[in-house]
């Protein structure tokens, strides 16, 4: 994604924080300088009115800063304008909507969402961690991003090399350690 203009490196930032946080999008229009920390976010009246703190990455936060020194609206206390003020939910849709238009990427914030979760299994992080950077209520909401497509699957019994029942030369190929009787 090239960045031409101001408007270009806001949509960029909110497109890696996002992927790189899982903030929600009414999260990200929400979200305050004052929000921001060294090593974390504090979301502040998250869904169901919920606050936390999630982690943030050293690039991500960076980005964030160099997005801060030029924007619009320097006195405004959310990190993403537009020229009118603060960023909108319905804005951030359009944003969305001219990505999939000019890419073909069938993109959306809730799929960075589902992206970042994803990541995070990838990287052999646990539910229950998962869960509270989301801000799930629940664990079984979380386990919906546990949910792997065949590729995943075969990669993942690719790189942990079980051991598989084997044909042996002997008389009797099979043993019951081998695997079941009467095979």
């Amino acid at each position: 994604m090239p960045v031409r203009t101001i408007e270009d490196r806001r949509n960029r930032v909110m497109i890696l924080l996002a992927l790189n946080s899982g903030l929600r999008r009414s999260e990200i229009c929400n979200l305050k300088v004052i929000d921001i920390h060294p090593s974390y976010i504090s979301v502040i009246n998250g869904k169901g009115g919920k606050d936390r703190d999630v982690y943030l990455d050293e690039y991500t936060r960076e980005e964030i800063s160099k997005y801060l020194s030029m924007r619009n609206h320097q006195e405004c206390p959310y990190v993403f304008t537009t020229r009118k003020g603060k960023i909108t939910e319905a804005y951030m849709g359009n944003i969305a909507m001219d990505i999939r238009k000019s890419t073909g990427i069938d993109f959306s914030w809730h799929k960075c969402r589902h992206t970042y979760a994803k990541n995070l299994l990838r990287n052999n992080i646990d539910l229950e961690t998962i869960r509270q950077m989301l801000g799930h209520a629940n664990l079984s909401t979380t386990q919906v991003y546990s949910q792997l497509d065949s590729g995943e699957a075969m990669e993942r019994i690719r790189e942990k090399k079980p051991k598989l029942f084997k044909c042996s030369n002997r008389n009797n190929p099979y043993t019951i350690t081998d695997g079941l009787e009467g095979i």
